[in-house]
C-alpha cells in the first residue's frame, strides 16, 4: 500500500514539475456552425442552347442544402463541409406508395486542415476552395449548386506587401497497387503560384502562373500538361475603376497537340452614388475556320467560373461545342442601380463574335440581354432573380446541330438563399 501510495506522489511531482518547466499554452479559438439553403426554380427555354423545332421548355427547382463547421485559433484552421444537390423529385429510392429519398446524395463539399506554422505563413491541406483573382482560371464556381472544390495542398507566404500562394494537386481514381491510371475527363494534377500585392493608389496587382495536365487515355500514364502565364490589375481612382488580364498558355491539349493560345479582358467602371456603368471586352483566342490539325489556338479556360462571364444563359461556357473551337470576342455593357438599400437591379448587355484567330472581330454570332435583381429581404435571406434573352444570327443557327426553332430563346430563374448561423461560440484549449 505504502508503495502504491508512493508512485502516486512521484507521478503527481513529475507531473507537477512539467508543469513548471513548460506550462501549457492556451489557445483561444472560434467555432462556428452555419447552414445554407439555397432552393432555385429556373424556366429554360433556350438556355446553353437554341432550341429546335417540336421541343418544350423545361421547368424544375434544383436545392442546394450545405452545412459548415469552422474552426480557427492562433495556430490552426479546420474547415469540414458537407451538402446534398438535388433536383426535386431526382430520389432513386420509390415506390408507387411513396418516394423515399436517393442512395447516395450527400457529398463532401470541403474537409481541410490549416496550420499557420509561422506568423507570415501557412500549410492548408485537404479538400478546399480556390478563388483567384476575377475567377477567369480557377474558382469555386458558386452559381452552380455542386460548387467547385479541389483536392490539393496549399502553403500560402506574405513577404514585403506581396502574398505568395502555391497550389499542389494529384489526383487518381482510387488506391492502386500499381501504376497510376486516370481517367482523361479529369485534371490529373493542377498546379499553381500566385503573387499578389497592392497598389499605392486602391488596388491589386498580381502574377499567376498554372501547371495542368490531363493523362493520355485511361489505358496510359502519359500526361499531356500544359502551362497558363499571365496578369491580373485592379485599381480604383475616384469614381472610375478598371480591372483587366492577359494570359498565355502553351503546351499541349488532351489530344497531344501544342497549344499556342492567348486571353484578354479589359473593363472600364464609372461610379456615381448608386448607379455604376462598366464597358468591357473579352477575348478569348480560337483556331481558324480552316483549322491547322497541328497546333491548337483555343484559350482553355480550365476550372473557371464559367456562368458569370460570356453571358448568363451559358451559350459560351464550353468554347470547344459553341463555337466550334474558334475562340470568341465578347463586346458588353453593364448597368446595376441600388434601389434603396436592400434592393438592386443589374442589365447586361452582351454582343458575341467569333475570333477566328483574325487581329479584328470575326462572324457575327448574336447579342444576349440580361435582367436581374438582388433583394435582402431578411438578414438571413436574399431573394435573387433574373430573365435572359438571346438573338442569334443567322451564321450562329448555322453552326447549331437540328433545325433550330423561331422561338426567342429566354431563360427565367429565381432564387432563395437562405443563410443561418446556428452556433457561434469561443473556445478555450490546452496544448502542451
Amino acid at each position: 500500500m505504502k508503495i502504491v501510495l508512493l508512485k502516486c506522489y512521484l507521478i503527481e511531482i513529475v507531473f507537477i514539475a512539467l508543469n513548471l518547466l513548460h506550462p501549457p499554452l492556451i489557445l483561444y479559438g472560434q467555432l462556428i456552425i452555419n447552414s445554407e439553403l439555397r432552393p432555385r426554380i429556373e424556366h429554360r427555354d433556350g438556355y446553353g442552347s437554341l432550341p429546335v423545332d417540336k421541343s418544350d421548355p423545361a421547368c424544375f427547382v434544383s436545392q442546394r442544402s450545405r452545412l459548415n463547421i469552422l474552426y480557427s485559433d492562433s495556430l490552426y484552421n479546420f474547415t469540414f463541409s458537407v451538402q446534398d444537390v438535388r433536383v426535386w423529385g431526382d430520389a432513386t429510392i420509390y415506390k408507387s406508395t411513396g418516394v423515399h429519398g436517393s442512395e447516395a446524395s450527400l457529398d463532401l463539399y470541403q474537409a481541410n486542415f490549416e496550420w499557420f506554422f509561422h506568423s507570415q505563413a501557412s500549410l492548408k491541406i485537404g479538400r478546399q476552395t480556390f478563388a483567384i483573382d476575377d475567377e477567369r482560371l480557377i474558382s469555386p464556381r458558386n452559381w452552380n449548386q455542386n460548387g467547385l472544390s479541389y483536392d490539393a495542398l496549399l502553403l500560402r507566404y506574405g513577404y514585403n506587401k506581396w502574398n505568395i500562394n502555391l497550389g499542389l494537386s494529384l489526383n487518381n481514381d482510387k488506391e492502386n497497387k500499381y501504376g497510376n491510371l486516370f481517367t482523361p475527363d479529369k485534371m490529373k494534377t493542377l498546379n499553381f503560384i500566385h503573387f499578389q500585392r497592392p497598389l499605392e493608389s486602391s488596388g491589386r496587382i498580381s502574377f499567376l502562373s498554372i501547371a495542368s495536365g490531363f493523362t493520355k487515355s485511361d489505358t496510359s500514364e502519359v500526361i499531356y500538361m500544359k502551362g497558363t502565364i499571365g496578369t491580373f490589375i485592379n485599381f480604383k481612382l475616384n469614381n472610375i475603376e478598371y480591372s483587366g488580364s492577359a494570359y498565355y498558355q502553351f503546351g499541349k491539349n488532351k489530344s497531344g497537340v501544342p497549344v499556342r493560345a492567348y486571353f484578354l479582358n479589359s473593363n472600364l467602371t464609372i461610379k456615381s452614388n448608386a448607379l455604376s456603368v462598366m464597358a468591357g471586352i473579352d477575348y478569348l483566342s480560337g483556331n481558324p475556320k480552316q483549322a491547322n490539325p497541328d497546333k491548337d489556338r483555343l484559350f482553355d479556360l480550365l476550372y473557371g467560373t464559367r456562368h458569370r462571364y460570356f453571358g448568363s444563359m451559358d451559350y459560351f461556357s464550353d468554347p470547344i461545342k459553341s463555337t466550334h473551337s474558334r475562340g470568341l470576342a465578347d463586346i458588353l455593357i453593364k448597368g446595376n442601380k441600388k434601389i434603396f438599400k436592400d434592393f438592386a437591379v443589374q442589365a447586361d448587355l452582351h454582343f458575341f463574335y467569333l475570333q477566328d484567330n483574325k487581329p479584328v472581330l470575326s462572324d457575327y454570332l448574336g447579342k444576349e440581354l440580361d435582367l436581374s435583381f438582388s433583394y435582402q429581404c431578411a438578414p438571413v435571406m436574399k431573394l435573387i432573380g433574373g430573365i435572359s434573352v438571346f438573338n442569334s444570327s443567322k451564321y450562329f443557327c448555322a453552326m447549331q446541330s437540328g433545325n433550330v426553332s423561331d422561338r426567342v430563346p429566354v431563360w427565367a430563374w429565381l432564387t432563395i438563399d437562405f443563410k443561418l448561423n446556428l452556433y457561434n461560440q469561443e473556445i478555450n484549449s490546452l496544448i502542451r
